[in-house]
């Protein structure tokens, strides 16, 4: 049972990477590009505050940001903090493209959701995110609470996405009806 339940997230898993990909007939948006975009939506910031929030590598972030700023999507800011390490920004180009990248994303969880109770997407979202904090306990992470927050090895806090479709105020439940162990 556990096989087919690998089975079944890793081919889901790559069935939404590909689905959540983006041709605006120019170009594909990748995730990772998307998730850059994301990050610097509200305010701008520099590779290494991307890095620590995506949790990811500076080097991973700098060539999206590159490739970001080669195609017009993003625009490198003076950082009056710091001389060496710039802030990257948004750039009119860049909400538009994310504006209807989400657009897109909305539409493929339209797509996913047709048909399903309001119970069963409680009970996936419920079981995802379990799965979710089991990887994290196992690699020696804490497991995300509800407001993003996460303790990292060097125990140093930092802010990832929520986790999507928990409300703040929702326990979890101890005695959750799936044995994922």
């Amino acid at each position: 049972m556990s096989q087919s339940l690998l089975t079944e997230i890793q081919a889901l898993s790559l069935l939404l990477r590909r689905a959540a990909q983006w041709d605006d007939s120019h170009k594909v948006l990748t995730l990772a590009q998307k998730n850059v975009l994301q990050s610097l939506e509200i305010n701008p910031l520099t590779v290494p505050e991307i890095a620590r929030a995506r949790a990811t590598s500076r080097q991973n972030i700098q060539a999206l940001v590159n490739r970001l700023v080669k195609e017009g999507f993003v625009e490198t800011i003076i950082n009056p903090a710091h001389r060496r390490s710039v802030l990257f920004g948004l750039t009119a180009k860049g909400r538009t493209l994310l504006k209807a990248a989400e657009e897109h994303q909305f539409d493929l969880a339209a797509l996913l959701t047709n048909g399903a109770s309001t119970e069963e997407l409680q009970t996936v979202v419920r079981v995802l995110h379990r799965l979710r904090d089991l990887l994290q306990e196992k690699k020696g992470q804490a497991p995300q609470a509800n407001n993003g927050r996460v303790r990292t090895p060097g125990n140093r806090a930092i802010q990832h996405e929520p986790a999507v479709g928990l409300p703040e105020d929702e326990p979890q439940d101890p005695n959750f009806p799936v044995n994922l162990l």
